[in-house]
């Protein structure tokens, strides 16, 4: 219990301290990355990524928010991607109380492949060094 109490207030700190920079644009949302947040153990990088989204969006359990961030892990020999860790706020930038938070455990994760020409190609491409 300790480990994690001390992994989940590392992540908050990292976050706000987080130098945020635009990846992505659409209709819907802006998308920033933290470079400072990136952290290789091996061919493992992690990395925050937030969504700022326009309007505000609904949880399947009608919260709303207008922000999300999410901590990836990144597997930089064979292309995959992982959702770690999410947060949703009510506010833009992260701001407020969260609504929800969730970090995945261990035998809850699933490795995907990166999608080629995808926003999530792009983040592995940043978080891995490789531009």
């Amino acid at each position: 219990m300790k480990r994690l109490f001390f992994f989940v207030l590392m992540m908050v700190c990292s976050v706000s301290f987080a130098d945020w920079e635009i990846r992505y644009v659409d209709d819907d949302f802006i998308l920033y990355y933290d470079k400072s947040t990136i952290r290789r153990d091996g061919v493992i990088a992690k990395m925050w990524v937030m969504k700022n989204y326009f309007t505000t969006q609904m949880t399947f359990d009608k919260k709303s928010y207008k922000s999300a961030k999410n901590f990836f892990h990144y597997n930089c020999k064979d292309e995959l991607i992982i959702l770690f860790s999410i947060a949703l706020f009510p506010e833009s930038s992260g701001r407020g109380s969260s609504v929800v938070s969730v970090t995945l455990k261990e035998n809850e994760m699933n490795w995907n492949p990166v999608i080629p020409g995808s926003i999530d190609e792009e983040n592995w491409k940043i978080a891995c060094g490789r531009k």
